[in-house]
């Protein structure tokens, strides 16, 4: 999957736009920063994001502009139930709408993988994220409270998928 063709982004952005492809071992390195830069303090270790990979039921998705890592998304599915772990972006290539296409894409995986609900936690500070699950039509599940090392409370989300199509906010 790529982005428009002629994106703006960051220097050495390729012209024509990110590409999206499920992550390998052979990206460790690049998920290792993605991670520090996306979750300071918070990051995973190598063998984390080692242990993720080689998960049978893992999903693992890398988005790279030319040969530039910028974004990633580590989850799992199986047994009809689907969860996004981690979702990051470099911050200079933040509000290009590539978390989005990432989130979309991680569904669509579920989807082949036979979910029907997806469910996620996010800190209860970070509103970008918030806003971006809730557009897609998540909604609050729950709380855990002083969850994150900080103290900041962790906020529950979830959905029912549908049995094929994007995860678009729910009808009314």
């Amino acid at each position: 999957m790529s982005g428009p063709p002629g994106a703006s982004g960051p220097p050495g952005a390729s012209r024509e736009g990110p590409t999206l492809r499920p992550a390998t071992e052979a990206d460790l390195v690049a998920l290792g920063q993605l991670e520090t830069h996306s979750f300071p303090g918070e990051a995973w270790s190598p063998a984390q994001l080692l242990g993720q990979l080689h998960r049978a039921e893992g999903i693992s998705l890398l988005l790279v502009d030319g040969d530039r890592p910028c974004a990633h998304a580590l989850g799992w599915a199986a047994g009809g139930v689907a969860e996004l772990l981690r979702i990051g972006t470099e911050p200079a290539d933040r509000r290009r709408g590539l978390g989005r296409q990432l989130l979309l894409t991680f569904v669509q995986a579920c989807h082949v993988a036979g979910a029907e609900e997806l469910w996620l936690e996010v800190r209860a500070d970070n509103a970008a994220a918030l806003a971006l699950y809730r557009s897609c039509g998540l909604a609050t599940t729950g709380r855990r409270p002083r969850y994150y090392a900080d103290g900041t409370d962790a906020v529950l989300m979830g959905r029912l998928l549908e049995p094929q199509g994007p995860l678009e906010p729910p009808r009314a």
